[in-house]
């Protein structure tokens, strides 16, 4: 009974929404309907579905793109401020809000990739990443993909996020931006950046360091951020570039028992050269290494581990352009190490490498995408993915979509290949595990027929098998077992306005059903549904402002308290505002408002502790 009252409020929201938007706006008939451009964009390009740029109306890939405008106006700190607003992704947060883990339409957190620089973040030893410790500083624009990737990228069952950098140069030698913050909790963030070109060589550079007590004043983070590109142009035709990260970040997620620092670094080198005008060819070698040390004490026992993260790769992409269609081939090596004192034999290599081709054919109004891949990995051998997608332009307005497609995702180190102590439970590994397999189904339709309204709906449903869970094999001693066939499915439904007197209202709506097809049962510890509503106020001249209100409900089990959720059955509602409050021919400076859970409601709970924190933050921005 509780649950169908949680969905008829839900429902009953979507509803009006859909009701009062179209009175409102009907009445103002002076409003051009080529606003609505502002959303439905037909030429918006994306790099992700087939690592080829192409119109996302021609990516049957269920696909937001979030550029780097839309991150400045909300002030964000990391990305994980981002995700958070984006329907169909549910971001869990961890204890003292000082980290995050990313749910793609109900799928587990270790099924999503996060990238960089065509840099895998995800660890190797538990396939997951904190989305606070990635600061949104450098970044162009963020590409998500909701559902299986596997085509183009490999592992990627629950879908993709992948973090497109700013660009090296700029129209002047020199272009810098610099921002300070202060807020509650002891929160400060300062952050610089600088771009430029100088003949041929173009450069970027970026640093952030940001600080917080978090929302409790024992759960602390201390992040700092390094970052640069320099690019040269050698001819018309080819080109170099290179790109590299450090940062640091350190927090204490569960004070006063554990104590967590972390090691990031990164470099890349790309190399692009143009054959002829519909043909080129690039090339990529990439190093990164990441180490996490982690110390607890919980007075039964204590944990002292170190766990570095080593990846050396490469990959070669060929891309033809021509009229009808845009054939991509291509290939991935990486080679990887995991060092820990923790584990059996304290070393571990692993080698995966794949093949992979996708083209999009144009005839008229389809855009038909094919796509396969082929992968190795050394722990679970090798795994085909191939995906078919089509578009239709209905009308100049319309776009439908389906996709039909094939992943996986490889399993992580931990449950696939070395003993980990964690305390006083033993991981033993499952050497026979198999890679989880998924069959993904998506339909949606895009559109801006209605008068002054955009409107996306998308179903789907995922079909997963071999799904990984752990189990006890005796006493204190744990396995990852291939058990589980689930059925993820569910619909998103997004609503937006034009612009009425600068002003725009939105509305997101995400429904998952997440059942183990076996027993009816519906799975634990994954969202159910969530609602987005938002306000924002832009005159596109000296003041932006807007209001997001977010409702994140799970499906948990009651009598097991060892998991984190995200929300206590409550909106959480965020405030970010800029005003320019000076300009010259030089300098450009504006302040910043940023206001985190306005309400003062629970952001998560863990184990029967529930947690509140209201943010608010002011700043100032400049650049010359």
């Amino acid at each position: 009974m509780i649950l169908m009252k949680r969905y008829r409020t839900a429902i009953y929201v979507l509803i009006a929404g859909t009701l009062f938007f179209p009175a409102f706006l009907y009445a103002l008939s002076e409003t051009e309907e080529s606003a609505l451009s502002m959303y439905f964009n037909k030429e918006e390009m994306a790099l992700s579905p087939t690592r080829y740029l192409k119109p996302v109306s021609q990516s049957a890939e269920n696909i937001v793109v979030i550029t780097a405008e839309e991150i400045k106006n909300l002030n964000a700190h990391t990305i994980q401020d981002v995700l958070k607003y984006v329907t169909g992704t549910f971001v869990e947060i961890d204890p003292g809000g000082n980290g995050g883990t990313l749910h793609i339409q109900g799928s587990s957190t270790m099924h999503t990739k996060v990238m960089i620089d065509g840099i895998t973040l995800n660890d190797l030893s538990l396939n997951i990443i904190t989305l606070n410790t990635i600061p949104v500083q450098n970044i162009e624009r963020i590409e998500i993909i909701k559902g299986p990737a596997s085509s183009a990228w490999g592992s990627s069952l629950g879908g993709l996020v992948n973090i497109i950098t700013k660009d090296a140069g700029g129209t002047k030698p020199a272009d810098v931006t610099a921002s300070t913050s202060f807020g509650a909790y002891s929160t400060f963030d300062n952050r610089i950046e600088a771009r430029g070109t100088i003949n041929n060589f173009g450069y970027y550079m970026s640093a952030v360091k940001y600080i917080s007590d978090g929302y409790s004043r024992n759960l602390p983070v201390d992040m700092e951020w390094f970052y640069g590109k320099l690019k040269f142009d050698v001819t018309n035709d080819f080109k170099i570039g290179v790109a590299g990260s450090y940062s640091k970040d350190r927090g204490e997620p569960v004070k006063p028992s554990m104590d967590s620092d972390n090691h990031r670094a990164y470099f890349v080198l790309n190399a692009d050269y143009r054959i002829n005008s519909e043909t080129s060819l690039n090339g990529s070698f990439r190093v990164m290494e990441f180490k996490n040390d982690v110390y607890m004490d919980t007075g039964s026992f204590v944990v002292d581990a170190a766990t570095l993260d080593k990846d050396v790769g490469g990959s070669v992409i060929f891309r033809s352009d021509k009229s009808i269609n845009n054939l991509v081939v291509g290939a991935d090596y990486d080679s990887l190490v995991l060092v820990s004192e923790d584990m059996e034999g304290g070393r571990k290599n692993f080698t995966r490498y794949a093949a992979f081709a996708n083209d999009t054919i144009v005839l008229d109004k389809f855009a038909v995408t094919p796509g396969l891949r082929y992968d190795y990995y050394n722990v679970s051998g090798f795994f085909f993915s191939p995906s078919l997608g089509v578009t239709y332009e209905a009308s100049k307005d319309t776009v439908l979509r389906l996709r039909v497609a094939r992943g996986f995702n490889a399993p992580s180190a931990r449950d696939s290949s070395v003993s980990i102590q964690s305390g006083n439970i033993l991981f033993i590994p499952n050497r026979s595990l198999k890679v989880e397999k998924v069959m993904s189904y998506q339909a949606g339709i895009e559109t801006a027929l209605l008068k002054y309204l955009w409107v996306k709906n998308t179903f789907f449903l995922h079909d997963i098998w071999d799904s990984i869970t752990t189990a006890a094999v005796q006493t204190n001693v744990m396995q990852a077992i291939n058990k589980a066939h689930v059925i993820r499915k569910g619909f998103e439904f997004e609503l937006a306005a034009i612009p009425i007197y600068n002003t725009t209202l939105s509305t997101g709506f995400t429904l998952v059903d997440a059942r183990d097809s076996d027993t009816g049962q519906r799975v634990t510890d994954t969202p159910r549904y969530s609602i987005d509503l938002g306000v924002e106020y832009n005159d596109k001249r000296t003041f932006n402002a807007s209001i997001k209100g977010h409702y994140l409900s799970w499906y948990t089990n009651l009598y097991d308290n060892s998991y984190t959720f995200t929300g206590d059955n409550s909106f959480i509602w965020d405030i970010s505002a800029t005003k320019q409050v000076y300009k010259d021919e030089r300098i450009k400076a504006a302040l910043f408002l940023k206001g985190a859970n306005l309400l003062n409601n629970s952001l998560y709970g863990y184990a029967n502790r529930l947690y509140n924190g209201r943010l608010m933050e002011i700043g100032l921005r400049a650049e010359f």
